[in-house]
């Protein structure tokens, strides 16, 4: 039986595929080597290039990857949900 990747990595990891937090902890895994990836290809071309990856919010999964990051973009839109990016941030 050919075993999708992300169950393959999971099972490799030794996470299981059926426990919500072990899926969570692989996507959010996932998502940091990808980032870490793509920083190290983007450098290659160029050390001085920009980097942000936007995403549609940086928050609590990012502070892992924060470092790949050289700036940061703030967005304030009219009709938010009340709270700020700085108290989502903390």
């Amino acid at each position: 039986m050919r075993l999708p990747s992300c169950l393959k990595g999971m099972k490799a990891a030794g996470l299981n595929p059926k426990n919500a937090e072990d899926r969570q902890r692989y996507a959010e895994d996932t998502y940091h080597e990808w980032v870490r990836d793509m920083s190290e290809q983007v450098r290659s071309f160029n050390p001085d290039y920009n980097i942000f990856y936007n995403k549609g919010h940086v928050g609590r999964v990012d502070k892992p990857v924060l470092d790949n990051y050289t700036y940061a973009a703030f967005e304030s839109l009219p009709g938010g949900l009340g709270d700020t990016w700085i108290s989502r941030y903390r």
